[in-house]
């Protein structure tokens, strides 16, 4: 997959905003919710087989205990995790994440 660089001017540059106008504009940007999902794993089934599935019945993944978990954000893979348990009452699971997926964030100072 190829990768576009382009030299963009910030929207305050062109917008003639105040570095306040542009800080509030960029808050409002990262309070965009996102949809995060961890994904297990897979498994491929026909539709007689999902048409039989009962409580109780075990679903085979592709992935083995300990594999890293597929975390996606709006359907785009971004990173790898390992799975955790909490010891909060009651334990919640988490996700330690272990890799980035290449190019999925661009590289840009935290502030």
């Amino acid at each position: 997959m190829s990768r576009v660089q382009a030299d963009v001017e910030p929207t305050s540059a062109v917008c003639g905003e105040t570095n306040s106008a542009s800080t509030e504009r960029i808050s409002v940007v990262d309070a965009i919710p996102l949809k995060i999902s961890v994904v297990l794993g897979s498994a491929v089934m026909s539709v007689r087989e999902v048409a039989n599935l009962r409580p109780g019945a075990l679903l085979t993944l592709d992935r083995k205990l300990g594999q890293p978990v597929d975390i996606i954000v709006n359907d785009r893979l971004v990173c790898r995790g390992q799975i955790a348990v909490t010891e909060d009452a009651p334990p919640q699971f988490v996700v330690r994440i272990v890799e980035l997926a290449s190019g999925s964030i661009p590289d840009r100072p935290r502030q």
